[in-house]
């Protein structure tokens, strides 16, 4: 009994003198590793060790006594950071997270810059990377199972892996009806994008989407065209024609756009430019091939003949059919010029400067050319050619082409409105006016003449 006793005494007086020892240094690591006790009585004071033995690295974990030393406050779910070199002292930080593991950081970037707010750097297991080599975040979400699904991922991947020609995609992954996350979606490095389709649609920001696209919230009504409202692109109030033929245009009816049943250019302008030509419009109705005969130019006397612009062309000058060249002595103005047609007036929008010889230049039985002191940006429609003549002393007066004398010199006028006509002319001409009345053009017979612009 007194045995016993005394090895109680001598089992607490060893761990007294543990407990001393590390009050007076605060290192349990000078201790030895165990220390033999006389009784099992005294184990349960620690934590760890055998019966007998008491393990004095885990009554040092067990204490939380170590050489890292934390703030004295901190934030609450804060993750924290060590706080310089030593690997000793931490910090607070400004990555939290709830209570659900939600994962937060306010991160403050310079004005007018970027700086790392989250950074992944992958690095190769062997060797030099090459093209295909990427990184990505992937999503899990739980279903309706409570399994743990992949949901996406966003992968960023060399399509160049070479240092000095570095290029990278952005992949963007989604799952479909419990497939494997496939690519619906990807950021090419020249900006362009593609909408489920993988294939590069070319540099400059193209856009390619497989099945077509949806502006605002909904698809567009259907045979909708698009405008711009000066913002961005819309519905418009027009349709397209649901069905057309090959070669017909689409013109606007004041509604809808429907299908035409004219050709879509005029044939005589595509052959002219295909055989060489740079004529862009001509006379209505009167093709080169339908010049069988000719009209004399009369002293001050202009003559306007209309021509139709089929689409927005850059207009440079005027051609004509100089068929016999004129001889004479030039005065006032000489020059042709171009109106533009809007109920019954004629307005110049274009002219040439003026050129005494413009009716003699050398060689007839050809077509010839005088340029607009400026180029004008025509949009598509109804203009009227202006031709111009004076001369104080003549020899040979100019003969210019035109299509066979008509029977009535009332056709050109038709049944148009606003006194408007095909052709005219008007006398005591000695410059080409700003602005021209179609009630003021006279017709003849023998008029009908061939001019184009180019």
């Amino acid at each position: 009994m007194i045995l016993r006793s005394l090895g109680r005494i001598a089992a607490v007086a060893t761990v007294l003198y543990a407990v001393s020892s590390l009050a007076q240094s605060t290192k349990i690591s000078d201790l030895p590793s165990t220390s033999s006790v006389g009784s099992s009585d005294i184990f349960p004071l620690v934590q760890g060790g055998t019966t007998k033995q008491v393990s004095f690295s885990d009554f040092k974990t067990s204490l939380n006594l170590g050489d890292v030393v934390g703030p004295a406050s901190a934030t609450d779910f804060a993750f924290p950071m060590f706080d310089g070199t030593t690997g000793k002292l931490l910090k607070d930080s400004s990555v939290t997270s709830d209570a659900v593991g939600t994962l937060y950081n306010t991160h403050t970037a310079s004005f007018g810059g970027e700086s790392v707010a989250l950074q992944l750097t992958s690095n190769y297991g062997g060797g030099a990377p090459s093209n295909g080599f990427g990184e990505y975040i992937q999503f899990r979400l739980e279903s309706s199972t409570t399994n743990a699904r992949d949901a996406g991922r966003l992968s960023v991947v060399w399509s160049n892996a070479t240092d000095a020609a570095r290029s990278a995609y952005m992949d963007f992954q989604l799952v479909n009806n419990a497939a494997a996350a496939a690519s619906k979606m990807r950021l090419r490095p020249s900006g362009s994008l593609s909408v489920g389709n993988t294939t590069d649609p070319g540099t400059g920001g193209i856009i390619i989407a497989d099945t077509g696209f949806w502006v605002g919230t909904s698809a567009s009504t259907s045979g909708k065209m698009m405008q711009s409202d000066g913002s961005k692109f819309a519905d418009s109030a027009a349709t397209w024609p649901s069905t057309g033929t090959n070669g017909q245009a689409v013109i606007f009816d004041g509604t809808d756009f429907i299908a035409s049943t004219n050709a879509v250019e005029n044939d005589a302008l595509n052959a002219y430019q295909v055989l060489g030509s740079a004529i862009k419009g001509h006379t209505v109705g009167v093709g080169l091939d339908r010049v069988s005969s000719s009209f004399t130019m009369v002293d001050s006397q202009a003559q306007y003949v209309s021509i139709w612009l089929p689409v927005r062309q850059t207009l440079t000058g005027v051609k004509w059919y100089q068929q016999t060249v004129g001889n004479y002595t030039g005065d006032n103005n000489n020059k042709v010029g171009l109106y533009t047609y809007s109920g019954g007036t004629l307005t110049r929008v274009a002219q040439s400067t003026n050129d005494a010889a413009l009716w003699s230049q050398a060689g007839g039985n050809v077509v010839k050319q005088k340029a607009f002191s400026s180029t004008y940006d025509a949009q598509p429609g109804l203009y009227f050619v202006a031709l111009l003549y004076n001369n104080s002393a003549q020899t040979t007066a100019p003969v210019i082409g035109a299509a066979s004398a008509i029977g009535n010199a009332g056709i050109a006028a038709g049944d148009f409105t606003n006194s408007a006509k095909l052709w005219g002319n008007v006398g005591a001409q000695t410059d080409l006016p700003s602005t021209q009345a179609s009630s003021g053009l006279t017709t003849a017979t023998a008029q009908n003449i061939w001019v184009a612009v180019y």
